[in-house]
């Protein structure tokens, strides 16, 4: 038979975490994310600009090693030997800039359309974006 003292007896042999504790517990766990999140944006704030500045590096000695041997610039990224890897997060290049031809010294594998020689073009990669195969002066989106 059951007893009103058997019932009080077994609810106190019951393992288990209060509501209280479990709340304080909440509260820890906030206390420091919220210590945690402004400095992990600020480890993904120098990770992006150093992503960045990288990327603008490689351009840069790409373009100096391209006008060392043939003393022009070249808008195309293709032409110069940039090839960016991965998935870009900014997009990147310049507008403006002439293609380097025969004049300069330069033979390309696949010259120029005779549209644009002389003429200034764009060269900017997109977000995501990679040098699509047999385009010399443009990123297209993956």
């Amino acid at each position: 038979m059951f007893t009103f003292a058997a019932a009080k007896t077994s609810l106190r042999n019951q393992k288990g975490f209060s509501l209280v504790e479990l709340m304080v517990v909440v509260a820890i766990i906030g206390i420091l994310a919220s210590i945690a999140v402004p400095s992990l944006n600020k480890y993904m704030a120098k990770a992006r600009q150093s992503e960045a500045k990288m990327v603008l590096a490689a351009l840069y000695t790409a373009e100096k090693a391209f006008n060392a041997e043939y003393n022009v610039y070249d808008a195309r990224f293709g032409a110069i030997g940039y090839k960016p890897e991965g998935k870009l997060r900014y997009n990147h290049g310049f507008t403006g800039g002439f293609i380097a031809t025969a004049v300069n010294g330069y033979n390309p594998t696949v010259a120029p359309n005779a549209a644009n020689i002389n003429t200034k073009v764009a060269t900017v990669c997109s977000s995501n974006g990679v040098i699509a195969a047999g385009a010399a002066n443009t990123c297209t989106l993956i």
